[in-house]
């Protein structure tokens, strides 16, 4: 077991020095900070992969990837106004991506900001019609905004591609008897 350990840690050490070369030889390259930011990240090194990043975003300000790497990294970190900023350039720089939108809409539900969660997610499930997680989501965006038809048609649709789901179940049935799924937001 110790072997395959020392075998990771020499393959990132390996790796790294790698994009440090590269960087060297092509110091205009946001490539290298990609790499290294993706190394943090498999590290649980939030802290250095956000420089990497914003290394990454000096360099190439329409850096998609970073911009969504960073906004996740904040939002982990509660910081949501950097959060919406970085997932707000991803869906500019990159507007028919549905993971950029659902992404984005996340970060608006969970500020309580239904209006504008409930249009990203319905670009992202414009996007991609089967998207199940943002389907859900503007489920329960439809229900805070008291949209409620559209809520249980959202959930509903779904439901059908996870017939197992208990919770979801439970969720329908409460919408179809016309219970709140939500405690109002103060």
């Amino acid at each position: 077991g110790e072997r395959a350990g020392i075998g990771v840690a020499g393959a990132e050490n390996s790796a790294r020095s790698a994009y440090t070369k590269v960087l060297q030889n092509n110091p205009t390259s946001p490539l290298p900070y990609m790499g290294l930011a993706q190394l943090d990240l498999a590290g649980k090194n939030e802290v250095d992969a956000r420089k990497n990043l914003e290394s990454a975003i000096a360099i190439k300000p329409d850096f998609a990837a970073a911009h969504f790497l960073l906004s996740q990294i904040h939002a982990r970190a509660n910081d949501l106004v950097k959060a919406e900023q970085h997932a707000t350039a991803v869906v500019q720089i990159a507007p028919e991506d549905s993971i950029g939108w659902y992404n984005l809409g996340t970060i608006f539900y969970t500020i309580g900001n239904n209006q504008n969660a409930a249009l990203a997610l319905e670009r992202a499930v414009t996007l991609n019609k089967d998207y199940a997680n943002a389907l859900f989501l503007l489920g329960l965006s439809y229900e805070r905004l008291g949209r409620h038809e559209e809520a249980l048609t959202s959930l509903m649709f779904v439901a059908k591609s996870n017939p197992g789901d208990k919770n979801l179940a439970e969720l329908i049935t409460k919408l179809e008897a016309g219970q709140d799924l939500v405690a109002p937001l103060q």
